[in-house]
């Protein structure tokens, strides 16, 4: 019994290094330079300029990294503003969505009051 719970043991805590080596690859991985300058806009709604003007203002307020391996400070400001950009996008379809559904019932009352007429 106790030798079965030190392999799952053993099994969880090798299972947790290989996420975080994952990661930690994935993030290294990620090349600002290489993305295309069309992509780069429509992933984080600004030009790469404008970006790295962003980086050179807020990176000194962040607290410096306290590990090694932390996420670099541009991966984490890449990541707020891709959540960003994607947010008030769905923000935007959702408030046209809503417009439009406005407008069909509008349209749909005016037909009925017609009919009544």
């Amino acid at each position: 019994m106790a030798s079965r719970m030190f392999l799952v043991e053993a099994a969880l805590r090798e299972e947790c290094l290989e996420r975080r080596r994952n990661r930690r690859r994935l993030r290294s991985q990620l090349n600002i330079t290489k993305i295309y300058d069309l992509e780069f806009v429509g992933n984080y709604r600004l030009s790469r300029e404008l970006f790295e003007a962003l980086c050179q203002e807020i990176i000194p307020l962040l607290p410096p990294k306290a590990r090694r391996h932390a996420i670099e400070p541009t991966v984490k400001i890449l990541t707020a503003l891709n959540f960003y950009a994607r947010a008030s996008s769905s923000i935007l379809s959702e408030s046209t969505q809503a417009l439009q559904a406005g407008r069909r019932a509008r349209a749909t009352l005016v037909q009925l009051l017609e009919g009544y007429r």
